[in-house]
């Protein structure tokens, strides 16, 4: 073989190393997340109307911090305007005790509503402490 098509297959390798690494890169940096989530810890001395609802917040990709707010009867709703898209939104909690029931669902795409319950379906009469919640919305 010639020098000069040993040059021409060393120059076209390059060229192919050079464009597969193109193409990597462009994978790689154009991905964006399925998903955004929210992580938080919910808090209340009690359930009446007035007491205050506090979130420490553990990870959000959201665009603003959600707003919780005590709405009475055992239940928060917590708000971001345009967020939670029907049949994009996801809800997960943990269950602080045996002694509770918990709802949380999608309400509309403005909010979502967080419903504790005793075993018997009442009210339940807190406090509220360490109540972990998982929202995901995908993309």
């Amino acid at each position: 073989m010639q020098e000069r098509q040993i040059l021409d297959r060393i120059k076209k390798a390059e060229q192919r190393i050079v464009d597969l690494y193109t193409k990597v890169k462009t994978l790689t940096t154009s991905t964006t997340p399925k998903y955004k989530t929210y992580l938080a810890n919910i808090f209340s001395q009690n359930l009446n109307i007035n007491s205050p609802v506090i979130a420490t917040i553990g990870h959000s990709d959201l665009s603003a911090p959600i707003v919780w707010t005590n709405i009475g009867n055992s239940a928060f709703r917590g708000t971001l305007n345009g967020t939670f898209i029907n049949n994009k939104t996801f809800t997960f909690n943990n269950i602080v005790n045996g002694n509770q029931q918990i709802a949380f669902t999608r309400e509309n795409d403005n909010s979502v509503l967080l419903v504790i319950r005793d075993l018997t379906g009442a009210a339940y009469p807190g406090p509220i402490n360490n109540l972990s919640v998982k929202i995901q919305i995908t993309n």
